[in-house]
């Protein structure tokens, strides 16, 4: 029992309950003669990987391992969670661990057997079946596709592609999930072009519809770039993935941002429809109308914060200076809004 709480290696485990079960009695040998097969079935699906990994985080433990202590360390000071955070129960925690390990192990060579061995394998309150797992290989893959260069768009489709339509087809809810959040948390950098690429060579008619959300938030960051605006961009591009009726509201803050910073009526209207057609207006009539709303408003708000305010909400006249400063800004708005009727009226 002192050697089972040791060891973290399955085939070390499965040695360890095979002694148990042929050499001991009680409750602890009954229990490893249950584990032991299935200790051998989980190394034999991570044998590809070639090298030493947990397992009682996804397979779960017969005696509880020994704790880890740090030496004279006290456990820091805890700040009380914020107000409606997520507190972790222990049931969380033991599946994050989980989870955390299933990423590890899980990649194209090994997930189609841990997926067969995860409806029996896997201990059965982590929840954790097939969508999970390929969605873990997923993940991981398409991590190595953003980060090669070169080959991302045939890596992409060669190992992404068939680890999504498996995932998708097991739990399409878990693949969309898992596929936004790995793009999502790839943004960052002067440009989008590269994930761009990598969206697009994804191949999985389960997922078209999220594929295509997509491509149109990366399209609305790549544009919101150039003027500081990317910050708000993806917030909404994140909106728009999840079906978030707000989306609107973060588009409208979008496209007053663009305005805001310099951005032409063109790249304002074009960045607030890719994050509110995808929320399924679908570049219908009410769309486009809701867009030259956006629009006007947006220079509108601009105007008034940026040239107005300054000007005539203080106690004193303003100075020479300051009405040149804004009849600067107010010429480069227009300037801005001429491309869209709209906003140019509405200037």
């Amino acid at each position: 029992m002192e050697r089972y709480k040791d060891e973290t290696d399955a085939p070390a485990l499965a040695l360890v309950c095979g002694l148990a079960s042929e050499h001991c009695e009680g409750a602890f040998a009954d229990q490893c003669r249950t584990q032991a097969p299935i200790l051998k079935r989980y190394a034999k699906c991570i044998r590809p990987l070639n090298t030493s990994v947990a397992c009682k985080p996804l397979i779960g433990e017969i005696v509880a391992s020994r704790p880890s202590v740090l030496e004279e360390a006290d456990d820091p000071p805890r700040n009380p969670p914020a107000p409606g955070a997520r507190v972790a129960s222990n049931e969380d925690i033991k599946r994050d661990r989980a989870v955390f390990l299933l990423r590890r192990v899980a990649n194209y060579r090994t997930a189609a057997a841990l997926a067969t061995f995860s409806t029996k394998g896997f201990d059965a309150s982590l929840n954790l079946g097939p969508a999970e797992v390929y969605a873990a290989a997923a993940r991981r893959e398409l991590f190595d596709a953003i980060a090669a260069d070169d080959m991302a768009k045939k890596h992409a489709v060669q190992r992404v592609s068939p680890l999504l339509q498996r995932c998708a087809k097991a739990s399409p809810e878990v693949a969309s999930k898992e596929l936004g959040s790995c793009v999502f948390e790839s943004v960052g950098g002067p440009s989008t072009q590269h994930l761009q690429m990598v969206v697009t060579a994804v191949q999985c008619d389960a997922l078209a519809a999220s594929l295509t959300t997509l491509q149109r938030g990366l399209e609305a960051v790549e544009a919101a770039i150039p003027f500081s605006c990317d910050r708000e961009a993806l917030n909404a591009a994140k909106l728009a993935y999840q079906r978030d009726e707000t989306v609107v509201d973060a588009a409208i803050e979008l496209a007053q941002c663009l305005a805001g910073q310099g951005a032409s009526a063109s790249v304002v209207r074009s960045a607030f429809l890719l994050v509110t057609d995808v929320a399924g207006l679908d570049a219908s009539e009410a769309a486009n109308d809701a867009a030259d709303d956006a629009c006007a408003v947006a220079f509108g708000t601009a105007c008034q914060t940026l040239v107005i305010e300054p000007l005539f909400n203080g106690t004193e006249a303003p100075s020479s200076e300051d009405v040149d400063r804004g009849i600067a800004i107010a010429a480069r708005l227009v300037e801005n809004a001429s491309s869209h009727n709209h906003s140019a009226v509405l200037l």
